[in-house]
């Protein structure tokens, strides 16, 4: 994964730790200033890596530190230097998922080496939004409904997400709140 991950991960750690539990949390896992470089791509191991050492120093599962991060990320690039990125994706929720895709491809031609997920919205409406999320890595669908319910307190609306197995990848449904 690249760096904005690991950079974000970090600052979540900081706001639910602390200063001085990142820093104990970093040494006693191998982390060091190498490790939160913004354009430079980690092998996916040294990435769970991170996600698991602050699974355990928060008392979190790994699937829930992921559905955790993966929220908070959505609020932490929207502060942070990918925030004209993200403003440019979409209006509205629907707009958004529908963009991601061109905006991997974006990320994709600054660096090559990324391995980004693909993201297909396959039906919307007024209460139901279906994306088909594919990815060659697995195990990330807690990451992934973090960041859906991020977008929809981003766009604020409200709802559930809930996934399923999909014969082409993983099927997402976000099931939009009456208010």
């Amino acid at each position: 994964m690249y760096g904005m991950i690991h950079r974000a991960a970090r600052t979540m750690s900081i706001e639910v730790l602390g200063e001085p539990g990142w820093n104990a949390l970093a040494t006693a896992s191998g982390f060091d200033e190498s490790d939160f470089l913004s354009a430079q791509v980690y092998p996916d191991p040294r990435t769970l890596a991170l996600v698991s050492a602050i699974a355990n120093e928060t008392g979190l599962s790994v699937d829930g530190a992921l559905h955790a991060f993966g929220r908070f990320w959505i609020n932490w690039a929207d502060k942070s230097a990918y925030a004209s990125v993200m403003r440019m994706n979409g209006d509205t929720l629907v707009e958004f998922l529908s963009n991601l895709d061109r905006m991997h491809a974006n990320i994709q031609r600054v660096m090559p080496e990324t391995r980004l997920p693909s993201f297909e919205v396959v039906a919307a409406t007024s209460v139901r939004i279906d994306v088909l999320y594919r990815s060659e890595r697995t195990g990330l669908e807690s990451f992934v409904a973090g960041l859906m319910e991020g977008l929809l307190d981003r766009f604020g609306d409200t709802g559930t997400v809930t996934h399923a197995p999909a014969p082409d990848g993983v099927l997402f449904s976000i099931m939009m709140a009456r208010v």
